[in-house]
């Protein structure tokens, strides 16, 4: 969307029509109609996408009617409520996918530690950090708030591995694992080890997705029971897939 300050001009303009010669630069904008620049009693709002000195036009926009406006009628470039709507939900959207990308929800940006045996984030129980990860906890439905003991690769046994801390967690807590570099992970395919302070799955992996050390990774984990059938969502909402676009559901593999 384009803007002019202090741009505004005599217009005369019948209903209908859906053409109009202005002198902006090209490009497109929001532009409203007006009867009278002292005392405006209606207005109209429309689009405007201009070409070499002539708008093609998009009448009565944002609940405005489309109107008949005579000699003495104004048309000015100015911020309208919708555009200004659309930018704030667009800032908003914005701040989501940053808040995502940074560790909000299900989504855990990892910075990867290696040390010759885990590549990735791990804890182990003297407080010994490998990596990091944000955030630090998990909300597992049933479960409460769990800390992440460990997301990593085990190089040379060709695992990736899910521990959280906490009490002994059900299998089915966990639905899904989406690896940035990696892929898909279903929790059908991994070997679960409940303990009395939390759990752990474990994959069987080919390879470690291009993970070296000081990369950052995202991890979206998916929780939720896995008897319902129901679809799998990333954090952000987005369907899961399988290599074909297929959509998944709990209990399919990719």
């Amino acid at each position: 969307m384009n803007y002019v300050n202090n741009w505004s001009r005599p217009v005369t303009l019948p209903l209908g029509a859906t053409s109009l010669a202005l002198d902006l630069p090209d490009g497109a904008y929001r532009l409203t109609l007006t009867d009278s620049v002292a005392e405006p009693t209606r207005w109209e709002i429309i689009g405007a996408v201009v070409a070499n000195g002539t708008a093609t036009l998009q009448r009565g926009r944002e609940g405005t009617l489309e109107q008949n406006w005579p000699a003495g009628s104004v048309i000015y470039n100015a911020l309208t409520a919708g555009v200004l709507t659309d930018l704030l939900q667009a800032v908003a959207d914005l701040q989501a996918r940053v808040a995502a990308l940074e560790g909000g929800g299900d989504g855990h940006l990892v910075t990867v530690g290696d040390n010759g045996f885990f590549l990735g984030y791990f804890l182990d129980a003297q407080g010994n950090q490998l990596g990091s990860i944000q955030p630090q906890t998990v909300s597992v439905p049933g479960a409460g708030d769990r800390q992440v003991m460990a997301v990593a690769f085990l190089q040379g046994a060709d695992l990736f591995v899910i521990g959280l801390a906490g009490d002994e967690l059900p299998e089915d807590a966990l639905q899904a694992v989406e690896v940035e570099g990696y892929g898909l992970l279903q929790a059908a395919d991994a070997t679960f080890t409940p303990s009395d302070d939390g759990g752990q799955w474990q994959w069987t992996v080919t390879n470690t997705g291009g993970w070296v050390a000081g990369d950052k990774r995202r991890i979206d984990i998916q929780f939720g029971s896995s008897s319902g059938g129901n679809e799998l969502t990333d954090s952000q909402g987005q369907p899961l897939v399988d290599s074909a676009g297929n959509q998944l559901t709990t209990g399919e593999t990719a």
